[in-house]
């Protein structure tokens, strides 16, 4: 029998502290990087705009996938990870990667 209050606790924990993550993140790395993008973009927080339009294609997709259904997720999901490794491995080859 599924308890759906204590799967309801999980979740808000779940979302609770992955807010906090994703919020330490930001932190660091904007004071590690400020002095960097300032010299080298005139922008002290040019890195932490990048991320944060990350995070916002990150969400916008969770919320895309969130409405897909579990099954199509489970038979594309080997595709899903291919296509990941392929783009992670891009990230070798020198006129792909962030410079």
């Amino acid at each position: 029998m599924i308890n759906n209050k204590k799967i309801s606790y999980d979740l808000h924990l779940f979302l609770i502290i992955t807010f906090i993550l994703i919020a330490i993140g930001l932190l660091f790395i904007y004071s590690a990087s400020s002095v960097l993008a300032c010299e080298k973009y005139g922008n002290s927080s040019y890195f932490l705009k990048k991320q944060l339009i990350g995070l916002g294609l990150g969400l916008i997709a969770l919320i895309v996938a969130r409405y897909f259904p579990l099954q199509l997720l489970i038979k594309i999901s080997p595709f899903t990870f291919i296509a990941s490794l392929l783009l992670t491995a891009l990230t070798l080859i020198p006129s792909f990667a962030y410079h």
